[in-house]
């Protein structure tokens, strides 16, 4: 956005002791606008990117010569009501067989993926309601602490949480999440979570 944002924190050290400074550099964070606030997000983890690439090749493989596409971290701008806002989701599947190159999509994807980290609460709560009111039709928390997705599914206004799955290395049992948007795509939750 052109801003250079870093904040300063500063500590009380122990009687007789100096006051510690300690500078936060936003520029590196990604940057999202939900109802005119500004959320800033901390740099994803190796585990978030590893989790997040498992999910981006499982859907790019399927989706090759398909009108719809996976993207990564692309800006998303949900509302022409509110012009300034837009989120950057972990991945989102278009399905929109007019997408080009843009620098920001305008219009709703049709499955938004989120690998949580530092933002949980933004994405439980914020994105969830926002996702929803806007009519994404399939949203997916992907947990890379608990090895969990817990998927939602748009039905009549409202997300209703469709299955929670959990990825079980020591069981011979195959366990598949199958995204609704899609007729024959299953992925393994296993694989989703090695890394």
């Amino acid at each position: 956005m052109g801003i250079t944002l870093i904040a300063f924190l500063c500590y009380n050290k122990p009687k007789g002791g100096e006051v510690m400074s300690i500078a936060i550099d936003y520029t590196k964070w990604k940057e999202e606008i939900i109802d005119g606030k500004i959320y800033y997000m901390a740099p994803p983890t190796g585990r978030h990117n590893g989790v997040l690439g498992n999910l981006y090749l499982q859907f790019a493989t399927y989706l090759k010569g398909k009108k719809c596409k996976a993207w990564l971290e692309i800006e998303v701008s949900l509302n022409e009501d509110k012009p300034n806002d837009y989120v950057v989701p972990d991945l989102s599947i278009i399905c929109n067989n007019t997408i080009g190159n843009f620098k920001i999509f305008k219009g709703i994807p049709d499955l938004i993926v989120e690998v949580m980290s530092t933002n949980r609460q933004t994405d439980k709560i914020d994105k969830f309601n926002l996702y929803q009111q806007t009519g994404v039709k399939e949203y997916w928390l992907v947990d890379p602490v608990s090895n969990t997705i817990d998927q939602y599914v748009l039905e009549n206004n409202a997300y209703k949480l469709t299955n929670v799955f959990e990825a079980d290395f020591e069981s011979e049992l195959v366990q598949t999440i199958k995204p609704t948007i899609f007729d024959n795509l299953e992925i393994e939750i296993n694989e989703i979570f090695e890394y």
